[in-house]
């Protein structure tokens, strides 16, 4: 693969959230992570946990959003949602408070005139959504794939709105570096970071493109090393924007890490010119050119 070819040997190691990652990547147990921006991920920076944003990893930009609002088609059916005003007194699974899907389901609820303790939040790991809104625990979710298309397809919920047509350009990913893959080991971030985005491009030739033989490939990729196996979930879900040339929505993170701190989740800001660190993205760009 790209990375063989970079002379990289990878090896991966699962986290049950990106927060679990973050005190062994920033004391360098591990070189290189992936995973959600939070208001977990500026508090740690702010704190001096030596971690950088070095390229995206997953955007929900206009029209192509994986997030979604997703209501139990009981309730759609009897009448009891039928608009957004709708979510006052119900109780909405999200994974976490201070990620991304919470300004989401804050911003569905004031988009009603609703104030965000109108809504019962029910914290739940995503996987446990579903079946949670098939026995009733849950009246709805803010689902991601691949559980917002299982919750469609077993006619467990509704789907109501997208993330995107609240929030477009939402950057809910990032790939971070250790502080040693800046410092001591630079060529293996730049030859990481070269055959990271030569991935991120096929993907995109995949499923923004839609070249067939590609997609085959990448699906097959995907079924190997992600929990979801099944190929025919891949023609369903929506997939999430990888931005092919690595880019790194600024205004974004600007805007989530102000919204942590009025909120109460953040307490000290941090200086976001100084943690998203564009050089090994622009050293890639330089070897693959701009994608088009």
């Amino acid at each position: 693969g790209y990375f063989a070819e970079q002379g990289l040997a990878i090896e991966f190691v699962p986290f049950r959230s990106a927060a679990d990652m973050i005190a062994p990547l920033g004391v360098g147990q591990l070189d290189i992570g992936g995973g959600a921006v939070s208001a977990g991920l500026f508090n740690a920076m702010a704190r001096g946990v030596d971690l950088r944003i070095v390229a995206d990893k997953g955007t929900i930009r206009t029209g192509q959003s994986y997030e979604a609002l997703i209501i139990r088609r009981d309730l759609v059916e009897s009448g009891r949602f039928k608009t957004l005003a709708d979510l006052k007194g119900l109780r909405i699974g999200l994974a976490a408070r201070g990620i991304s899907p919470h300004i989401d389901l804050v911003m569905f609820a004031q988009k009603a005139n609703l104030r965000p303790d109108d809504v019962e939040i029910t914290i739940m790991a995503f996987p446990d959504m579903v079946p949670a809104m098939a026995n009733k625990a849950l009246d709805g979710a803010l689902l991601i794939e691949p559980f917002r298309t299982q919750a469609l397809e077993q006619q467990i919920g509704v789907f109501i709105e997208s993330a995107d047509k609240i929030y477009p350009d939402h950057q809910v990913a990032v790939v971070l570096y250790a502080p040693h893959m800046r410092r001591e080991k630079v060529d293996a971030g730049r030859k990481f970071m070269v055959a990271y985005l030569q991935g991120v491009r096929d993907f995109n030739d995949a499923f923004i493109k839609k070249q067939p033989e590609k997609k085959q490939q990448v699906i097959g990729a995907l079924a190997k090393f992600t929990p979801v196996k099944d190929f025919a979930l891949y023609e369903k879900m929506v997939m999430p924007w990888l931005d092919p040339d690595g880019t790194v929505n600024r205004q974004s993170l600007r805007f989530d890490q102000e919204w942590y701190a009025q909120n109460g989740f953040v307490s000290t800001k941090v200086n976001l010119s100084l943690v998203v660190d564009d050089r090994f993205v622009l050293y890639a760009l330089q070897r693959l050119g701009r994608y088009r």
